[in-house]
């Protein structure tokens, strides 16, 4: 699915709304799997990345690969 989708697609989706020319080497779920399981296998989930990209946007929202986000602020549970 990965090859199939970089090869209709080989340049970043960010950077070409950007004006940029860059190649993809990442094909990345516009909506993550964690939140959005059923989407995992859905191509028009999917977009091409390039590395900074994809690292920015997985900073962003995932605060790093595998990292849980923060928890939303508020009273510390007791116990």
């Amino acid at each position: 699915m990965r090859a199939e989708h970089l090869a209709r697609q080989p340049f970043c989706s960010t950077c070409a709304d950007a004006g940029v020319t860059r190649v993809a080497k990442i094909v990345d779920h516009v909506q993550s799997i964690r939140q959005h399981p059923e989407l995992r296998l859905d191509p028009a989930n999917l977009q091409s990345l390039c590395w900074p990209c994809h690292n920015r946007k997985t900073n962003q929202y995932d605060r790093g690969f595998g990292i849980r986000p923060r928890r939303k602020p508020g009273p510390l549970p007791l116990g």
